[in-house]
């Protein structure tokens, strides 16, 4: 089982702590729970795909990564329960044409939140329709950042897929820099283990992105990495 560091932040891919509980949400007072994927089988959609992946976007502040940022159960609830009304949505679209590159990046999306929210199930389908993306658009912009988010949360048994995509993403907006691709490769390094390269990659992210929130948040690892104040344990990242 591959080492990883264990770093008090959180991010947009993952959120890591020295303590966590095998009853409660990380980082939270909330339980642990495992919700159902009870898709409502529809004929077809009302709501156009443009909207759909407008709101899905919008729940990323809440479930976009793991451990999901929920402060209470009411609002868990809420949140799943919206979760499975565009999940309908998608599925009612995919019925008509399951090949679309914008129907399988929705689908991405929100199976990818779904296995952040401990939905059962929607690990396996974002794993599916992910793979079904880029098999068939392999320069989607959408499905490669939904596949960097999804294979960096289940690190570190897909870091392969996880840094094709980055590559992959970092050439489609070169010479500009996207902040959340650059980023994504300090939590490669990290996963990997390879100190040096997450050092240079976060003195990278640092430069470029001074005034960002995750800067601030990758200064405070840079001092742990340069202090000798970054242990490693034996266990998988978080899902």
């Amino acid at each position: 089982m591959k080492q990883i560091y264990t770093l008090i932040f959180a991010s947009l891919f993952c959120a890591m702590t020295l303590t966590v509980s095998a009853q409660t949400i990380p980082g939270t007072g909330i339980s642990k729970k495992s919700l159902e994927l009870n898709v409502v089988d529809k004929s077809t959609p009302t709501m156009p795909l443009a909207k759909l992946a407008q709101i899905s976007r919008g729940m990323n502040a809440f479930i976009g990564s793991y451990p999901p940022n929920f402060q209470s159960e009411a609002e868990r609830d809420k949140v799943y329960n919206a979760w499975l009304v565009l999940v309908s949505e998608a599925e009612a679209h995919a019925k008509s044409d399951l090949r679309d590159e914008n129907v399988l990046a929705l689908k991405s999306e929100l199976y990818r939140q779904g296995h952040n929210m401990d939905v059962t199930g929607s690990g396996e389908i974002a794993m599916e329709t992910i793979t079904t993306c880029l098999d068939i658009y392999p320069m989607s912009v959408p499905c490669n950042f939904s596949a960097t988010y999804f294979f960096l949360s289940i690190a570190p048994t897909h870091l392969d897929e996880a840094e094709k995509s980055l590559d992959t993403l970092r050439a489609h907006f070169a010479p500009d820099q996207d902040a959340d691709i650059e980023s994504g490769y300090v939590f490669l390094h990290i996963y990997k283990g390879d100190s040096n390269k997450a050092i240079k990659q976060i003195k990278k992210y640092i430069e470029i992105f001074p005034n960002t929130l995750r800067a601030g948040e990758f200064k405070k690892i840079l001092n742990a990495f340069e202090n000798d104040r970054v242990e490693t344990i034996n266990q998988p990242a978080p899902n």
